[in-house]
């Protein structure tokens, strides 16, 4: 059989036909030679060597056989998974035999002397770290090779150079998609961000001017409070004086009875002095008349003169007695019209007093009414601002409730744009089988791999730029949405959906 592929050599020792890459791992260089230890020693020496798989994918050469041939591609493919697996043993053999080391370190460490430390236990411990991070490193080499193994095992190789272009055109034209979908989201951004500010300093000022209505309500409704208090207040006063006035009233009454019974006693009185004055009269007639007589009769006896004398003596006792008894009643009569005078002005200066009271707490009582009428009015007033900022709040409260449709909706535009984030981790991956498609494929003319293999190489770094970048603003947007509808959550009390 002969070798697809024969390098020209000048020597042996001829190595200009490798390719050296300077991202491969080289161990030798990221490990740093551990110090001198009876168990370690000789493990950082380099050794260098070539080795060469016929089979292999991974190699330079690739599969010599035409990707028309499904037999010998899957003879090729047993000694490419013989190979990964007899390196992959090799590592597990290495990582287990690293692991003991550590654990017997580890055992040495905890067995030594722990509070004088010798530079032998530090040197150990140094080496240990150096041990645990070859051990990391060599996990992450398994897990790479047993990736690119799968994922190489379970992709076509059977593509075209054709069908590869194709490819390569249509993940072009998805990166022109992406990048106008970007520009229009960004613009949708920034529509956003206006429109929430906008929102935003809307809702402050109807707040502000809640607040302030709420407390020029306050202000009135305490105010109408005292006036009541003091309404309620001068209502009992105004009570108290029409009490104290209607007993004054009371008094006023009696004291006229009383004055009308006193003016019937005197005139009865007068009467009767009147009737005992004509009487008197009548009688004084009488005894003149009888002492005429008498006198004329001289020539009487003695006695009937002793007996006229003895009555006009008695008669002028009586006389005496009745003016005496007559000033004793007028007196008593004068003293006492004097005193029911004396009461009536009495009673006549307290109604005076609290007529002009009550007509004092009348007056006050009708401007507290007047005052409560404008207070009332300005509560109304009020009362009908406070339904206004009701209706500006259920306004608001709608706005809100639409703009958590709007994040629903931005929820699943930003579901969607994951979806898209995921098909293009996916399409990153097929362009990294289809680089190392090219890198296996030799069949392939020189000149055209050259070009197909550079573009490829051109268009996967901004790819994966692109894919970062995209990402990172659909995580941005997707904090500023929750933190701007978690701020209106806040200033409305909107329970979240």
């Amino acid at each position: 059989m002969q070798a697809p592929f024969v390098p020209d050599v000048s020597s042996p020792t001829d190595t200009s036909n490798f390719d050296v890459d300077d991202t491969d791992i080289r161990l030798s260089e990221a490990v740093p030679p551990p110090s001198a230890s009876s168990a370690f020693s000789g493990v950082h020496l380099p050794f260098v060597g070539f080795t060469f798989t016929a089979g292999s994918r991974l190699s330079d050469l690739g599969a010599p056989a035409s990707p028309l041939s499904p037999a010998k591609n899957a003879v090729n493919q047993a000694p490419c998974n013989a190979g990964d697996r007899a390196a992959l043993k090799a590592l597990e053999r290495e990582n287990a035999l690293l692991a003991q080391t550590i654990a017997e370190l580890r055992a040495s460490g905890t067995t030594g002397d722990t509070d004088a430390p010798t530079d032998d236990l530090i040197q150990l411990k140094e080496e240990l770290a150096v041990l645990s991070k070859r051990n990391a490193d060599l996990e992450a080499q398994v897990k790479c090779y047993e990736q690119l193994n799968s994922g190489i095992t379970a992709q076509d190789m059977t593509s075209s150079p054709q069908e590869l272009a194709l490819r390569l055109r249509e993940l072009e034209l998805t990166i022109n998609n992406l990048t106008v979908e970007k520009e229009e989201l960004t613009k949708d951004k920034t529509d956003s961000l206006e429109k929430l500010k906008l929102q935003d300093k809307e809702l402050k000022d109807a707040l502000a001017q809640r607040k302030l209505a709420m407390a020029e309500y306050n202000e009135v409704t305490d105010k109408l409070s005292e006036l009541r208090q003091q309404k309620q207040k001068l209502s009992r006063q105004v009570r108290d004086k029409e009490e104290e006035l209607e007993v004054a009233m009371q008094k006023i009454d009696a004291l006229r009875q009383d004055i009308r019974r006193a003016d019937k006693g005197r005139r009865e009185m007068e009467a009767r002095l009147d009737a005992a004055i004509g009487e008197a009269a009548k009688e004084r007639k009488l005894r003149e008349e009888t002492l005429r007589s008498q006198r004329t009769e001289s020539v009487g006896s003695t006695g009937a003169a002793a007996d006229v004398a003895r009555l006009q003596h008695e008669v002028e006792t009586l006389e005496m007695q009745y003016k005496e008894s007559l000033a004793q009643q007028q007196a008593r009569y004068n003293s006492e019209l004097a005193s029911l005078r004396d009461q009536l002005q009495e009673t006549d200066a307290m109604r005076t007093v609290l007529n002009r009271e009550l007509q004092t707490s009348k007056e006050k009582l009708e401007n507290r009414r007047l005052e409560q009428l404008s207070d009332n009015e300005d509560r109304q007033m009020l009362i009908n601002e406070n339904r206004k900022l009701a209706k500006d709040l259920d306004a608001m409260a709608e706005n809100g409730r639409r703009w958590q449709a709007e994040r629903r909706q931005m929820e699943l535009e930003l579901e969607e744009l994951r979806t898209k984030r995921d098909s293009m981790q996916h399409w990153e991956t097929q362009v990294f089988y289809i680089l190392l498609i090219l890198s296996c494929e030799n069949y392939v003319a020189d000149f055209h791999r050259r070009d197909l293999y550079n573009f490829v190489i051109y268009l996967y770094p901004q790819l994966s730029c692109f894919l970062i970048l995209k990402q990172q603003y659909l995580f941005e947007t997707a904090i500023f949405i929750s933190q701007n509808l978690e701020n209106h959550h806040v200033l409305y009390s909107i329970p979240p959906l």
